[in-house]
């Protein structure tokens, strides 16, 4: 999967598992790439979430103990 295609997954699926009460975690995110075969690391997870967010997407980000 590369870059492009990776991104717009991470948007379908925020766009179909989150809403304004309902948030993902991190590591959710990083077990649907899994799944579907892929492996994103923490850094290029939340290097696709800046790029959604430079991009114009509406996604607030909650840090807990730095993750």
């Amino acid at each position: 999967m590369d870059t492009k295609e990776r991104v717009l997954v991470l948007l379908q699926y925020l766009r179909e598992n989150t809403d304004d009460e309902t948030a993902v975690s991190a590591a959710e995110i990083r077990r649907m790439f899994r799944e579907n075969g892929e492996g994103v690391s923490p850094v290029t997870l939340r290097d696709d979430i800046a790029s959604l967010k430079k991009a114009g997407f509406d996604i607030d980000v909650e840090e807990v103990n730095g993750v």
